[in-house]
């Protein structure tokens, strides 16, 4: 039997996981390590989330759980989830099933004792693998293979592991970013792209919401230009609203490390253009503040530094600026700008009130142009010469 030996998996596995599978061993259930956690300890990187499936029923779960003295939190109980709290860590366990109806997103689910049905209803074969907690793994279709090999491949047929959710098409981009071949092309890769192509109209029922939350992990894989390009291939760009998306722009851009929606801002027409794919992606109003910026610098790739300062004298975030020159392949500037003092503007509305000027839209028309005047000359006019320059009220 092959057994998980990394020290990623023995860090993974503390006491208190120990405790919980002990418990659960006492009742007559089964507790595993199940999914994303078994990928990343086969690969040697410390789990983010230690995710347990067991045979137990929720029910049973419940019981035995509060019977052992343990923090239960009902998390998804319909779907079959439970978050136990032991010894200061939360671990989800969630018990086996497998699929009675399908909707496109939303699953119609039975509970089940058999780690290999529930096995069969996961996406893809790198996913669904258990791992009990003695690392002896359970790996019912070629997983481990298809890992060491960096092959990306659904479970079962794709076709119909997409139209039982169709944001699957979008973690197959995903996760081909980061464990799939650098190249594709292989027979497994050509028929999970045919397979998405046939598909790609259902991402129309999948929220907003879950698309940017895929499409920035996608955006931030290391092939990325591979992925962007399969994805032009088979629609899904036109699917999503993205085929006006300078591609080549956008990874150039990723030679950086920079943020999803630096990426996207980089690779938009304009500001105009980024608005409104914030607009469609629904983003925060700082990750929309960020593209909107990146977006509408895209011409200033000659613009001397001082440009750029002037952008922060505005009120221009340091992280937006530098978000910027290293898009436009100025890392070097990105550096200077945060040693760069920015000049704090010494008139206020304040000051001008004392001078005699009346409040209302013609102070604040005054204010900028003085603001203008002082960025012109090098940030150097004091505020007695700025007054002195004002216009008469």
């Amino acid at each position: 039997m092959t057994r998980i030996e990394t020290p990623a998996f023995r860090r993974a596995i503390t006491e208190p996981a120990r405790d919980l599978a002990r418990i659960y061993a006492q009742a007559g259930c089964e507790l595993r390590l199940a999914g994303g956690a078994v990928r990343d300890a086969l690969i040697g990187a410390t789990p983010k989330d230690i995710d347990f499936a067991s045979d137990a029923t929720p029910e049973e779960s419940v019981a035995l759980l509060v019977q052992a003295g343990v923090r239960v939190i009902e998390t998804g109980l319909q779907h079959g989830t439970v978050t136990a709290v032991h010894g200061g860590e939360s671990f989800e366990v969630t018990t086996l099933r497998t699929d009675v109806a399908c909707h496109g997103r939303h699953a119609e689910v039975a509970f089940v004792r058999s780690f290999e049905q529930d096995a069969a209803r996961r996406d893809l074969t790198i996913n669904a693998m258990f791992a009990g907690i003695d690392g002896t793994l359970y790996d019912f279709h070629g997983g481990v293979l298809d890992l060491e090999k960096r092959v990306v491949r659904f479970v079962g047929d794709p076709a119909q592991r997409i139209r039982e959710d169709y944001l699957r098409i979008l973690r197959y981009f995903r996760f081909r970013a980061r464990f799939g071949p650098a190249m594709g092309g292989t027979a497994v890769d050509m028929a999970n792209l045919d397979a998405i192509q046939q598909n790609r109209a259902g991402l129309g029922q999948i929220s907003p919401e879950r698309v940017w939350s895929e499409l920035r992990r996608i955006l931030a894989g290391p092939t990325l230009w591979q992925q962007l390009s399969g994805m032009a291939e088979t629609g899904i760009l036109q699917v999503l609203g993205l085929q006006d998306l300078d591609l080549i722009r956008l990874s150039r851009a990723k030679t950086y490390a920079l943020h999803p929606e630096t990426l996207l801002g980089a690779a938009a027409r304009d500001e105009a253009a980024a608005n409104a794919l914030a607009d469609q992606l629904r983003l925060s109003n700082a990750e929309r503040a960020l593209m909107t910026y990146v977006a509408g610098t895209i011409g200033q790739a000659d613009a001397p530094l001082s440009w750029f300062q002037r952008q922060l004298t505005d009120g221009t975030p340091l992280v937006h600026a530098q978000e910027a020159l290293r898009a436009l392949h100025r890392p070097t500037c990105a550096l200077q700008l945060a040693d760069c003092e920015v000049p704090v503007f010494p008139v206020t509305g304040k000051d001008l009130l004392a001078a005699g000027h009346a409040p209302g839209p013609a102070m604040g028309r005054e204010l900028a142009r003085l603001k203008r005047l002082w960025q012109e000359s090098g940030y150097t006019l004091s505020q007695e010469r700025l007054l002195e320059m004002g216009v008469p009220s």
